[in-house]
């Protein structure tokens, strides 16, 4: 379960109440108070809030997005996912009741104490506090039940070493090394602004350097004498090149040739050169014994993640969740 929990001032929530007339304030007293009233949903017969889910829905959007706002478009889908990871926090807490676990009261009313004394010269938190400081409560009970239930879920996940070998086994590639290239570069750099004279030039210049590789000089010299890049004084030697390391471009040019060729001029967003393929190192496909460590970890991890999803599955299927219509 994540922590999803951070208490705020509800006054950034709920409507502030202005210095109006009688009537008017006690009408924006109601707007203030109807939310903690109104029903969001009822999990199991327990009742939630439309000022708790709203208080929860604005921490996600805080944390989650730049400008505290879904992008257009993605409102009505996040709105659907924080329900759920809602319902989900109230379900675990519930599990965690029928455990016998307890929540933090200690911590809770130390965290409660502080927002109090925070906001403690301000009147409108004053006019507030009755119902938000409950709601508050609530929300880091639930927190804190459900946390301690996912922990508790997770720490009976324990895998033999045939489950993790079944693991290994239906996950090859992520103990597979991908194939590597050792390559070697000459290149002439350019700035992007240069002007067309400049690039003219630079491109006759790689071209009498292919030129002189066609017939028959070392790489490695022209590389020293010509290149612009770190590893000129290294005759050009770029060491292995994982995939995405260069452009799609070059390593379509590798991909064809054979160790000790080298690629034609070639445009890049710096400049001009060609590379040499020096050695292909194959594809390594570990064995277990080699990854057993790392298979084991990978394999607990995701049985972990497969075990809480399952359970959440369960409660979910076994619960009489009913949600309010008419809350949009």
């Amino acid at each position: 379960m994540k922590k999803w929990i951070l208490i705020v001032c509800g006054l950034t929530i709920f409507p502030v109440i202005g210095q109006q007339q009688a009537e008017s304030q006690s009408e924006e007293i109601t707007a203030v108070f109807s939310p903690f009233e109104q029903e969001f949903a009822q999990v199991n017969a327990e009742f939630l809030s439309v000022a708790l889910f709203k208080e929860y829905y604005a921490y996600k959007t805080r944390n989650k997005f730049y400008h505290g706002k879904p992008p257009e478009g993605e409102a009505d889908v996040f709105a659907r996912e924080q329900k759920d990871e809602l319902i989900n926090a109230v379900l675990a807490a519930q599990q965690a009741k029928n455990q016998n676990l307890f929540a933090n009261a200690e911590e809770i009313e130390k965290k409660l104490s502080a927002i109090d004394n925070q906001y403690a010269a301000n009147e409108q938190w004053q006019l507030v506090k009755p119902k938000l400081l409950p709601m508050y409560h609530r929300m880091l009970e639930i927190q804190d039940l459900a946390e301690q239930y996912e922990r508790l879920i997770k720490q009976q996940v324990i895998l033999s070493e045939e489950k993790v070998k079944v693991f290994f086994s239906e996950n090859r590639d992520k103990f597979t090394q991908p194939p590597q290239n050792h390559v070697a570069i000459i290149l002439l750099a350019v700035e992007p602004s240069a002007g067309s004279f400049v690039w003219q030039a630079v491109r006759e210049q790689i071209n009498d350097i292919h030129q002189q590789l066609v017939d028959g000089k070392d790489f490695a010299t022209l590389a020293e004498l010509y290149s612009t890049d770190v590893t000129a004084d290294q005759g050009g030697n770029m060491g292995l090149v994982h995939q995405g390391m260069i452009s799609t471009d070059v390593e379509k040019e590798l991909e064809t040739m054979q160790p000790g060729e080298y690629t034609k001029p070639m445009l890049l967003l710096d400049g001009l050169a060609i590379f040499k393929l020096v050695e292909r190192k194959p594809e390594t496909v570990h064995s277990f014994e080699e990854v057993k460590t790392r298979a084991g970890r990978l394999a607990k991890r995701a049985a972990i993640t497969q075990v809480w999803q399952d359970k959440l599955a369960e409660l979910q299927l076994a619960a009489v969740i009913e949600f309010n219509e008419n809350f949009q």
